[in-house]
C-alpha cells in the first residue's frame, strides 16, 4: 500500500514522505478503502505538530488525513452493512 506518512512530530509539510506500507490488518468491526479522495484539515496539521500527543496514541510511522472517500477494499469480520466495491466517505 502507497501512503503518505510522518515519521516524527513537525510543522514542517516537507517532512511527509510517500512510500510503501504493509496492508493494514483489518480488525472486527473495521473495513479497508482504497482512498481515491483525501483532504486535510485542522486537526490534521496539530496531530502532525505533537499538538494532540495526550489525546491521540501516535504509531509512527503516521497517516495523516482524517477526511477521506474511496472504495472498500477489505472487510473484518462483524461489517455486515459493508461490502467490497461500496463507495465510502469518512
Amino acid at each position: 500500500m502507497r501512503a503518505v506518512v510522518y515519521d516524527e512530530y513537525s510543522s514542517d509539510p516537507s517532512t511527509l514522505v510517500a512510500r510503501e506500507l504493509p496492508t493494514p490488518k483489518l480488525f472486527p468491526g473495521s473495513v479497508l478503502v482504497e482512498v481515491r479522495a483525501a483532504g486535510v484539515n485542522p486537526v490534521d496539521w496539530k496531530a502532525m505538530s505533537g499538538g494532540l500527543d495526550g489525546l491521540i496514541d501516535a504509531v509512527f510511522p503516521v497517516i495523516p488525513g482524517w477526511d477521506v472517500a474511496g472504495v472498500v477494499v477489505g472487510l473484518g469480520m462483524d461489517t455486515p452493512e459493508f461490502q467490497i466495491g461500496d463507495e465510502v466517505i469518512a
